[in-house]
């Protein structure tokens, strides 16, 4: 009965729900009240000859029908455990302290990144058969304390600070639509045995997002494999980072990682739904205006979730 019951009330894929599990972005949709998810993330690309692998582990929980909680651990081999201990150094031709940028390439350990909460509240709703509307905004807090030089914030990961934004979702039938537009607030980064402090820049994210039911073309039963294909594309436009040491401002002109700047990537994706709890999502990114620094292309993302009826 309680399998039957987790079917009807996380997916409803006879109702066309299914294509609205967005690979890389979150619906306005919550999870259904007393479900646990439990998500693994996996970022992978190839930084010359390293491998860079980012692991997400997200408990995601429906409080009530409206509200949802989303917790995640983050683990990474992005970044070394501090600065290079040549990050900053006098430069006597600018007659200042001057900093070094990002070394491509440099093997290091995967370790913990930080924790993220955050909780997602659907404030309109409009539903009729096989068709819905629905709105909601989220509050995201991310602790950590993990020197990156890519002035561009991530709470997910690399920043700790704290995020808001709204998500808007419509669906009919086998196609859905999201939007979703955020505004990021980062804390800084400060390494006490050198006194250098990095205030990465605040920034706003937005994506829009496209799902479609493939397979199957019509229901006997809720033992069957969906298939569903998405285009989403994602971006963020972000300011210049600030480097004092000892309160003294350094100059970090020439490094592009630190200077203001904006992308925006493409998504493309492909969604197999086993027993209808259980999700395998595959998707690559490439850039489409400018890039990120955080990471080198193509990057790719392999999704694996699973729905507890607690």
């Amino acid at each position: 009965m309680g399998r039957v019951i987790l079917i009807i009330l996380c997916l409803l894929p006879k109702y066309g729900w299914a294509q609205e599990l967005f690979p890389n972005t979150d619906p306005a949709s919550n999870v259904p009240k007393g479900v646990l998810r439990l998500k693994l993330e996996n970022e992978i690309f190839k930084e010359i000859t390293q491998i860079r692998l980012q692991q997400g582990y997200s408990f995601i929980y429906g409080i009530s029908s409206k509200l949802e909680l989303d917790q995640t651990l983050s683990f990474s081999n992005h970044h070394d455990l501090t600065l290079p201990y040549n990050f900053i150094y006098y430069n006597p031709e600018i007659g200042s302290l001057q900093t070094n940028g990002y070394v491509r390439g440099e093997s290091h350990p995967f370790w913990f990144e930080n924790y993220s909460a955050r909780l997602k509240y659907r404030f309109l709703n409009f539903d009729s058969y096989q068709e819905h509307f629905r709105m909601a905004a989220y509050l995201q807090v991310a602790g950590g304390n993990e020197p990156h030089l890519e002035s561009e914030p991530d709470l997910t990961g690399d920043n700790s600070g704290v995020a808001g934004g709204i998500i808007a979702t419509y669906l009919k039938h086998k196609f859905a639509a999201s939007l979703a537009v955020g505004y990021i607030m980062p804390f800084k980064f400060q390494q006490v045995d050198s006194n250098i402090t990095i205030k990465y820049s605040n920034a706003i994210n937005y994506s829009l997002s496209f799902g479609y039911l493939l397979f199957p073309r019509s229901y006997k039963n809720f033992k069957q494999v969906n298939v569903n294909i998405y285009m989403e594309f994602m971006g963020e436009d972000y300011g210049t980072a600030s480097i004092t040491k000892q309160g003294e401002a350094v100059y970090s002109g020439g490094i592009p990682s630190l200077a203001k700047g904006s992308y925006l990537e493409a998504r493309p994706g492909l969604q197999f739904i086993f027993a209808s709890n259980t999700i395998l999502s595959i998707s690559p990114a490439f850039p489409l205006i400018n890039h990120s620094y955080s990471k080198t292309y193509p990057v790719y993302y392999v999704y694996l979730q699973h729905d507890f009826l607690l």
